[in-house]
C-alpha cells in the first residue's frame, strides 16, 4: 500500500503517522533533494518493520553538500612554479582522481577511482559532485605536450576535500624543459685531455660542431667562439657532439691537427645542465719556442688572446704592455730591460716576463710537460709578491724568484 508522501520541515523532520503494524519502506524522492548534496547514510531505500502501535523515531536519511576540486594545467613559460598572467593553459590533458576510501590510506585495496576529465580551451579541469573524503588528482603523463616536465605543484596531488568545499587551487605547471649543453675546443698542448688555459693552452675559433639525436639525425649546428666554446639548447635526450669534418680540410680551423682524446665525437644523456663534451686536438709538429724578445715584437703571431700570469688574467694588449714595463730592449738577450728593472734586477718582472713567454709557447703547441711544475710554481710565486714589486737581489724572496725565472728563460730558449 502507498502512503501520501510527506514533506520534510525546516528542521527535516518528517512523520507518517496512523500506521499498523508491518513492514514498510521509506523511500526518499531524489528530485526533491539538492542537486549537489549526497547520501551519507546508505539506507536508501529505507526498509522499516513496525510492532503494533509501535512508534520508530529513527528513520532517518543523511545527506550531505559535495564539494569540487580543479583548477588548471598551465603551460609555465618561466618555470617559477606560479601562474602569471599571460601563461597559457594546456589543452586536452587528461587528469584523473581517485578516493583514498574507507582506510583513509592511497595505494590500498579500497581505492576508489573516481573517473577522468579533460582540460578545456584555458587548461581548466573540475571534478564536482564529490562527498568529503581524501582524494588525489594525477596528470596523464601520455597527454602532455612532448617533452614538458613539472614545474609547479606536486604530480600526483592530495587533496582533502571537507563537505561542500570547493578546492580551487590544485594547479599543475608544466614547461617545456630545455638543458644548455656543450663544452670547448682547444690545442691540447700537454696532451692530457684537460683543457687548462692557465699553462696557455688556447682555444680554436670557428670550430663548427654538429649536433646529432639519439637516431642519428642532424638537429643543430653551432660554431665556436673566441673562447672556444660552442652551446646548444635541448630537451632531456640523447645526444651526440660532432667535430664536422669540414674542420681539417686545408685552410679549416683543424687543418693538420688531430684529436688528444676518444676521437671527435661524443655521447651522452642530457637530463641536466652539462658541459662536459669537450676537445683537443694538436698538430704533428708545435710551434718554435720563441724568448720574450721574439714575442714583444711579434705580437701578430700571438695564440692567445688573454694570458694569466700570477692569478691575474690580461688581455692581448695588457700582456703586451708588461713586456714594455720600463722598456724592453727588443734586440738585447731574453730578459734584459733598461732603467730601474736592470739595475733593481726586480725578480717579480722578470718572472711575469717569463710567464708570458712560456705561456705563449704553450698556446703554440708546445707541451708544458717538462716546465708544467715551473709553470704552476712561478704563477703561484707572482702571486704572492704582486708584480713591480722592487724583488731586487737583497730581497728575501728574490732567490725563489730568480730560480723560476732561469727554468722559464731555458726552456723557452734564452
Amino acid at each position: 500500500v502507498a502512503y501520501p508522501s510527506q514533506v520534510t520541515v525546516a528542521d527535516g523532520a518528517y512523520l507518517f503517522d496512523g500506521l499498523p503494524g508491518g513492514p514498510y519502506r521509506v523511500t526518499v524522492n531524489g528530485a526533491t533533494v539538492p542537486t549537489d548534496m549526497v547520501l551519507t547514510t546508505a539506507n536508501q531505500p529505507l526498509d522499516v518493520t513496525l510492532a503494533p502501535a509501535e512508534d520508530n523515531v529513527s528513520a532517518d536519511v543523511g545527506y550531505q553538500f559535495t564539494g569540487s576540486i580543479g583548477d588548471r594545467v598551465w603551460d609555465d613559460l618561466n618555470e617559477d612554479g606560479v601562474q602569471d598572467p599571460g601563461e597559457p593553459g594546456l589543452v586536452g590533458v587528461l587528469l584523473d582522481l581517485v578516493e583514498a576510501g574507507a582506510d583513509g590510506i592511497f595505494g590500498t585495496a579500497d581505492d576508489d577511482p573516481q573517473g577522468s576529465t579533460t582540460t578545456g580551451a584555458d587548461g581548466a579541469y573540475d571534478f564536482t559532485g564529490l562527498p568529503p573524503g581524501q582524494y588525489r588528482v594525477s596528470v596523464q603523463a601520455g597527454s602532455l605536450p612532448s617533452d614538458y616536465s613539472l614545474t609547479g605543484g606536486t604530480d600526483p596531488r592530495a587533496v582533502p576535500l571537507a563537505g561542500g568545499q570547493d578546492v580551487n587551487n590544485a594547479d599543475f605547471g608544466y614547461a617545456l624543459v630545455l638543458y644548455t649543453v656543450g663544452d670547448v675546443i682547444w690545442i691540447d698542448s700537454d696532451r692530457d685531455g684537460v683543457y687548462e688555459p692557465v699553462l696557455g693552452e688556447r682555444p680554436v675559433e670557428g670550430v663548427l660542431v654538429n649536433l646529432r639525436d639519439a637516431a642519428g639525425t642532424l638537429i643543430g649546428t653551432d660554431t665556436t667562439n673566441a673562447a672556444g666554446e660552442y652551446r646548444f639548447e635541448v630537451t632531456p635526450g640523447d645526444y651526440t657532439f660532432e667535430v664536422d669534418p669540414s674542420n681539417f680540410l686545408p685552410g679549416g680551423p683543424l687543418a693538420g691537427l688531430s684529436t688528444t682524446g676518444a676521437g671527435t665525437n661524443a655521447s651522452g644523456t642530457i637530463n641536466a645542465d652539462n658541459f662536459d663534451f669537450d676537445f683537443g686536438f694538436l698538430g704533428a709538429a708545435a710551434g718554435a719556442r720563441h724568448i720574450c724578445d721574439w714575442w714583444a715584437t711579434n705580437t701578430a703571431a700571438w695564440p692567445l688572446t688573454e694570458l694569466t700570469v700570477g692569478g691575474t688574467t690580461y688581455t692581448q694588449a695588457q700582456a703586451r704592455a708588461l713586456l714594455d714595463h720600463d722598456g724592453l730592449v727588443a734586440a738585447s738577450r731574453y730578459g734584459r730591460s733598461k732603467a730601474r728593472v736592470v739595475a733593481s734586477q726586480d725578480m717579480s718582472v722578470f718572472v711575469a716576463w717569463g710567464l708570458i713567454a712560456a705561456k705563449l709557447n704553450v698556446g703554440a703547441g708546445n707541451d708544458p710537460t717538462p716546465i708544467l711544475a715551473t709553470l704552476v710554481a712561478a704563477d703561484a710565486w707572482l702571486q704572492s709578491v704582486g708584480f713591480d714589486s722592487d724583488i731586487g737581489q737583497g730581497h728575501p724572496r728574490y732567490a725563489e724568484g730568480k730560480q723560476l725565472y732561469d727554468a722559464l728563460r731555458m726552456w723557452s730558449g734564452s
